[in-house]
């Protein structure tokens, strides 16, 4: 099983295409995304709402690229799907 993590982004978009690149070129049966995945942009009232807005922009790109994962990060986390992992990973 090849299995690809990462951790600690910080909102840093480049690296989360990367990523996602890494992912399809290896063939990885699944991603693990262990935390602190979103920044804080500019342009919004609250720290919350920058978040919250990165959040759902992460969200749309791992639905892309077919991975349904939770998310945890201090001030907002990913909405949380089921199962909770990419669905090319399934028990045997």
């Amino acid at each position: 099983m090849r299995i690809l993590a990462s951790a600690d982004v910080h909102g840093i978009w480049p690296v989360n295409d990367w990523l996602l690149t890494v992912a399809r070129k290896q063939q990885v049966d699944g991603i693990v995304l262990a935390g602190d995945l979103l920044g804080c942009p500019e342009g919004f009232e609250t720290a919350e709402e920058a978040q919250q807005h990165e959040a759902r922009l992460l969200e749309e790109l791992l639905k892309e690229a077919g991975v349904s994962v939770p998310g945890e990060n201090r001030q907002t986390g990913l909405p949380s799907r089921e199962p909770p992992i990419c669905p090319a990973v399934r028990d045997e």
